[in-house]
């Protein structure tokens, strides 16, 4: 049943169904540690073999490659405590268009984590300690069809659904908060490790930022981005 106004929700529910007719998508999964990225990679297309799956260590070596956008994203976060928000970040600054899944070896995570990790436009949430590999493969095609996939514990925090958000996104070729910050330190001549440290992000991130102000922009170099800083208007102006 549609309980969120035309967004599937699935739940960790042992009567999910295994989708063995799932549309192709082209995928991307990030995992540093190799055995399981190599291992999970295989089990998905030996389930379904019309995915096409790019595995990396890292979104930076991914980047490396020179992939193409893929449809979705797979972030797997090894921390017991915590899941890695700078990455997520990364990814959907990286790959504006793609479906996010997050696995989640988490043991204890607050719903507040939770709740900003789908604020950042994550569709699937998967805690891998209670998540075979048929709920997961049906997890992702539930997400790549539109739906969202979040833990039952989760599904409802404060009394509201935890539905993925969509990514701020600015229109009209403005800048959103996030490049305007990273605009902000531009002008002051800080190089792209300084703005990281500052603002909190990994450098693949800043540099990604940098790609769409000048893309936005129209210019070639950051000296032209500081020029024509004052012509761009925040998103709250």
């Amino acid at each position: 049943m549609d309980l969120f106004g035309g967004r599937a929700i699935g739940l960790d529910s042992p009567n999910l169904a295994f989708a063995p007719d799932a549309a192709p998508l082209s995928m991307v999964w990030l995992d540093p540690a190799r055995l399981s990225r190599e291992c999970l990679v295989g089990a998905v297309l030996a389930a379904q073999p019309q995915f096409t799956i790019h595995g990396f260590e890292s979104l930076e070596e991914c980047l490396r490659a020179n992939e193409d956008s893929p449809d979705l994203v797979v972030c797997y976060s090894h921390a017991e405590e915590n899941v890695d928000i700078k990455l997520v970040e990364a990814v959907h600054a990286t790959y504006p268009g793609a479906r996010v899944v997050v696995l989640s070896d988490a043991v204890t995570l607050a719903p507040a984590v939770v709740r900003d990790i789908l604020s950042l436009g994550v569709a699937g949430f998967i805690l891998t300690r209670r998540t075979g590999l048929q709920m997961m493969v049906s997890a992702i095609s539930l997400v790549y069809s539109g739906g969202t996939f979040v833990p039952r514990d989760f599904l409802f925090m404060d009394g509201q659904p935890a539905v993925a958000a969509a990514p701020p996104k600015a229109a009209d070729g403005r800048l959103t908060q996030r490049e305007h910050a990273v605009l902000d330190l531009i002008r002051l001549g800080k190089p792209n490790k300084v703005v990281a440290d500052e603002l909190g992000m990994s450098a693949s991130t800043v540099k990604v930022h940098v790609r769409n102000i000048m893309q936005k922009m129209g210019v070639a170099n950051r000296t032209q981005v500081a020029l024509r800083a004052d012509e761009f208007p925040r998103p709250d102006q």
